[in-house]
C-alpha cells in the first residue's frame, strides 16, 4: 500500500491542516494556528472526524504503554474494578506456579531420578528453597490484607489451606509421585489454564499406567495451550502414546507437526523428535524417509551422533529386527550416516566406562 497520495480529494486548506495534525493533537501548535484549526473543524466534517480518530489512536497508544491506565479505562467502561481482579489473578497464578514447580520436581524424582540430569528442558527447582519461598509468598498474601487473603467468596483460593500444605501437610505423604500429584492437582485447581501443570499431571497418569487418561491430558494441552512450547511437548507425548500402542502413522502426524515450526525444528532441546520420526518410518518399512530423517538430525545436531548410535544399538528388539530385515536400509545408513557407525566403533573401544550420561 502506498501513502504518496494521502492528500487526494482534500482541499488545499484541509491538506495543510492535516499535515500539522500531530502538533495540534499534542498541543504544540501555536495559538494563532490552533485557533484557525479549531474554526476550520467547525465547518469541515472531514477534518473534524480525522482529528477525533487521531486523538483516539494516540490515547489508545498511551493506554497500552501504561497497564494501570489501560485497566482504569476499561474498568470505567465496564463498571468493574479490573485492577483488583488482575491483581488477584496474578496472585493465584503465582501460587499455582509454586505448586507446579514443586509438583514437577517430585514427579520427575518419582518417574526417573535421571530426569534431574538429562531429560528435562529446565532443571527442576530445589525443593527446600522453593518451599521456603512459597511459604513466604503465602504468608505475605495473608498478612497483606488483599481480598484473596481474607478467605471470602471473592477468592476461589483457600490461602490458609495452601499455607498448611507448604508448612507440613506435604510431609505426611511418603511417595514422591503422590506428593507430585497432590501439588499438581492443587496447581490446576487454582489455575485451570496452567498449561505446564496440566501437562505434568498427564505425565503422572502415564507413569501410573493410565494410558488413556494420559493421552486425554496431552490432547487437552495440545488443543488449548497458547504457548507453542507447551503444545510441542504435548504433541511429542501424544506421538509417543500412539507409538507405544503400535499406531506409528498417528505418531508420525504429531511428531512431524512439531517439525513444521522453524524455531522448534532447530531447537536442540527437540533433537530427538527426528530420531523418533526415523524409528516410526523404520517400522513402516520406509527406509528412505527414515535415513533422511536421521541425516537431517545429524546435520543440525552433529554432537548427537553418539547418542543416536547408542540408542539404535541398544534399542528394542522390534526396532533391531526391523532394521535387520531391510537390507537396503542398512546400506543406506552406511552410505548416508557413516558417523553413526564411527560413533558405535568408538563406544566399543571405550567400553561401558566411556559412555557419559
Amino acid at each position: 500500500m502506498s501513502f504518496d497520495n494521502w492528500s487526494e480529494g482534500l482541499t488545499e486548506v484541509c491538506t495543510a491542516f492535516q499535515a500539522d495534525l500531530s502538533c495540534l493533537v499534542d498541543g504544540e501548535l501555536h495559538r494563532g494556528a490552533s485557533d484557525r484549526a479549531m474554526l476550520h473543524m467547525e465547518s469541515c466534517t472531514c477534518c473534524s472526524q480525522f482529528v477525533e480518530a487521531t486523538r483516539r489512536q494516540v490515547q489508545m497508544n498511551r493506554d497500552v504503554a501504561d497497564p494501570d491506565r489501560l485497566l482504569a479505562r476499561v474498568a470505567m467502561l465496564t463498571g468493574n474494578d479490573l485492577a483488583a481482579e488482575a491483581a488477584e489473578f496474578d496472585l493465584n497464578h503465582r501460587l499455582a506456579t509454586i505448586f507446579y514447580e514443586l509438583g514437577k520436581a517430585y514427579a520427575l524424582a518419582g518417574i526417573d531420578p535421571d530426569a534431574f540430569r538429562e531429560r528435562v528442558f529446565r532443571r527442576p527447582v530445589p525443593v527446600a528453597t522453593t518451599k521456603t519461598r512459597g511459604r513466604g509468598f503465602v504468608d505475605g498474601v495473608l498478612l497483606g490484607g488483599t481480598p484473596a487473603s481474607s478467605g471470602v467468596a471473592d477468592s476461589d483460593v483457600n490461602w490458609q489451606r495452601a499455607r498448611h500444605l507448604l508448612n507440613g501437610q506435604l510431609e505426611k505423604i511418603d511417595a514422591p509421585l503422590d506428593k507430585g500429584r497432590r501439588l499438581l492437582e492443587e496447581a490446576v485447581a487454582i489455575d485451570r489454564d496452567h498449561e505446564e501443570a496440566r501437562h505434568y499431571l498427564a505425565l503422572l497418569h502415564k507413569a501410573d499406567g493410565r494410558t488413556l487418561r494420559a493421552a486425554e491430558g496431552f490432547r487437552d494441552v495440545f488443543d488449548t495451550a497458547l504457548d507453542l512450547t507447551n503444545r510441542v511437548h504435548a504433541a511429542i507425548n501424544l506421538g509417543r502414546a500412539y507409538y507405544d500402542e503400535g499406531e506409528t502413522k498417528k505418531a508420525l502426524v504429531f511428531w512431524r507437526w512439531t517439525l513444521a515450526f522453524g524455531d522448534v525444528s532447530d531447537d536442540e532441546r527437540f533433537w530427538f523428535v527426528r530420531y523418533n520420526v526415523a524409528l516410526a518410518y523404520i517400522l513402516e518399512q520406509d527406509g528412505g524417509r527414515a535415513v533422511a530423517s536421521l541425516r537431517s538430525m545429524l546435520d543440525r545436531f552433529p554432537v548427537r551422533a553418539a547418542d543416536v548410535a547408542r540408542m539404535l544399538s541398544s534399542g528394542s528388539p522390534k526396532i533391531r529386527m526391523a532394521i535387520e530385515s531391510q537390507v537396503s536400509l542398512t546400506r543406506a545408513l552406511l552410505k548416508d550416516c557413516p558417523e553413526l557407525f564411527l560413533a558405535t566403533a568408538a563406544q566399543d573401544e571405550e567400553g561401558p566406562e566411556g559412555v557419559k550420561s
